[in-house]
C-alpha cells in the first residue's frame, strides 16, 4: 500500500512539473509573439515614413 502511495505521488508531482514546463512553454512563446510584433509594427512605421519621406522629396 505504502509503495502504490508514494507511486501516485511520485506521478502526480511528474503529471504536475509536466504542466508547469508547459505553461512555461507557452509564456516563453507569447513573448516571443509579443517581441515579433512589436518588430513589425516598427518596421510597418519605418516602410510607412520611407515612403511618406519618397513621396515629399518628389
Amino acid at each position: 500500500m505504502k509503495t502504490i502511495l508514494l507511486f501516485l505521488i511520485g506521478f502526480f508531482v511528474m503529471v504536475t512539473g509536466l504542466i508547469e514546463w508547459l505553461f512555461l512553454g507557452f509564456l516563453v512563446w507569447l513573448g516571443l509573439c509579443l517581441v515579433a510584433e512589436v518588430i513589425n509594427n516598427i518596421r510597418k512605421q519605418q516602410v510607412v515614413k520611407n515612403q511618406a519621406d519618397f513621396w515629399d522629396k518628389t
